[in-house]
């Protein structure tokens, strides 16, 4: 039985050695890939258009952060009141969160879309692009990050 033990031993740890250098090297990389496609990005579009993409990505990430963990909570509920077969309680969750979701999610579109001007002016010099055309990208981009903070 000691033999069985030390030779599952063994193969747990050569399973968990591979893992873990496939992990290090998906980690390398992804890390050597978004360096690539940074010095892409801005030798093909130039620094203030690519500034313009990398406040798209903040603006995203620092929403997904600010979510809260309400996504994993939503979810944790809903399958307790499901186990618990209260689906008239989940029904309320969902309406309830729906509300939150719709009201936040609108409130960042009219935000981007009045502040647009504001962001153009103050943050990007508008040499490369017209400063119309910032706006509407700031437009866009509002209703992109609206969008993708209802759909979770």
């Amino acid at each position: 039985m000691d033999m069985r033990l030390r030779a599952a031993l063994n193969r747990w740890l050569e399973t968990s050695r591979v893992n873990l250098i496939t992990g290090y090297l998906n980690s390398f990389m992804s890390a050597a890939i978004s360096f690539i496609a940074i010095r892409l990005y801005v030798s093909s579009l130039g620094i203030e258009l690519f500034g313009v993409i990398a406040f798209y990505i903040s603006t995203r990430t620092l929403l997904q952060i600010l979510d809260l963990g309400m996504t994993q909570t939503i979810c944790r509920e809903v399958a307790t009141h499901k186990a618990n077969k209260k689906l008239n309680d989940v029904a309320a969750l969902f309406f309830s969160m729906e509300r939150i979701v719709l009201t936040v999610g609108i409130t960042l579109a009219v935000l981007f879309w009045l502040s647009g001007s504001a962001f153009v002016t103050l943050w990007f010099q508008g040499s490369v692009a017209s400063v119309h055309a910032l706006k509407n990208c700031m437009t866009g981009m509002g209703i992109a990050i609206a969008s993708r903070w209802v759909a979770g």
